[in-house]
């Protein structure tokens, strides 16, 4: 019996990975290929019990780099433009941008089952901090693919390494999700969400859904949104954006 189950598992460590479209939840650019990830969204949200209102629009281009058809590191860089506005008169406008390096690694990618770890460096600056924050980023997802849908869970942990290391001060984002293909040409996702942030005291719960068009495994365009279901001080809100992903 501990035979068989030793043969059984090298028979599944040594199936050859297959490959994932461009929408894919764990998807990988494969040995030396190249992705690109483009989002652009409009966030706003409001504070019932202050009435403070935020809206923000976001541009985002991440590329990643295929180490191994399991393994690739990635840059990204974005930019948020902030509206904040505090009755009865105070206004005012913050130019936020972060830079992130970072590595993702499917640990396992066969047949049903996909996990993959990943950890990156990032740094932020905006015009109200006096200067740079810097973090780590560590994460986890764990999918199981019940025939056309794929069900999956992920956790991703933000530390501070300079301001706000003292305090151990960090935010956790969890979710709960399904992906699956329509017709090979339509990619839909949905997640229930969990955002924690301790510095702030916040929890906020959201549900996203996404719709994507695949004009080839490699090449897809697509529409997302966001919904706030319950957020810290009665705060509401949304996210809708759109984004572009294309593998080389």
């Amino acid at each position: 019996m501990k035979k068989l189950l030793f043969a059984s598992t090298l028979l599944v460590l040594s199936t050859p990975v297959f490959a994932l479209e461009v929408t894919h939840p764990f998807y990988l650019p494969e040995q030396g290929g190249v992705a690109s990830f483009t989002t652009a969204d409009y966030l706003y949200q409001n504070t019932d019990k202050s009435n403070f209102k935020t809206t923000s629009k976001t541009l985002k281009e991440e590329v990643a780099v295929g180490l191994t058809d399991t393994v690739s590191v990635y840059g990204n860089i974005s930019n948020t433009w902030l509206d904040l506005r505090e009755p009865p008169y105070t206004r005012s406008f913050n130019d936020n941008t972060e830079w992130n390096v970072g590595a993702k690694w499917n640990i396992v990618q066969q047949c049903c089952w996909f996990v993959q770890a990943r950890g990156a460096f990032g740094i932020a600056h905006d015009d109200i901090s006096s200067g740079d924050r810097q973090s780590i980023t560590a994460g986890l997802s764990a999918g199981y693919q019940f025939g056309s849908v794929l069900g999956y869970v992920k956790a991703d942990g933000n530390f501070p390494v300079n301001e706000g290391k003292e305090d151990n001060e960090f935010a956790l984002a969890t979710a709960i999700g399904a992906y699956g293909l329509v017709a090979d040409k339509v990619a839909l996702d949905g997640s229930f969400e969990n955002f924690y942030d301790k510095e702030d005291n916040t929890k906020d719960w959201t549900v996203r859904l996404g719709a994507n068009y695949l004009f080839t495994e490699k090449l897809a365009v697509g529409l997302f949104g966001r919904y706030l279901l319950h957020g810290s001080e009665d705060a509401s809100g949304y996210q809708v954006g759109v984004n572009l992903n294309v593998a080389f």
